[in-house]
């Protein structure tokens, strides 16, 4: 069970990684690489906008996942 914990957990952090490393220029040039790379669903743009917005709670949220997978709870 403690492995599988760990894959979904580093599933969640490879997510929160895709969405956030699109924003590493800037919220601007973020938007236009999304809209740009999923023209044909802006529903996916969307959501990962909507994820971003949620930055500091997301931040908050892999390091608790973080520690707890480390065993420091």
């Amino acid at each position: 069970m403690r492995g599988h914990i760990k894959v979904v957990v580093l599933d969640l952090l490879k997510e929160y990684y895709r969405v956030e490393v699109v924003f590493q220029e800037g919220y601007d040039k973020g938007v236009q690489i999304l809209r740009k790379e999923h023209s044909e669903n802006m529903g996916k743009v969307a959501a990962d906008i909507f994820a971003h917005y949620y930055i500091a709670g997301r931040n908050r949220l892999a390091i608790k996942l973080i520690v707890c997978v480390l065993g420091g709870r």
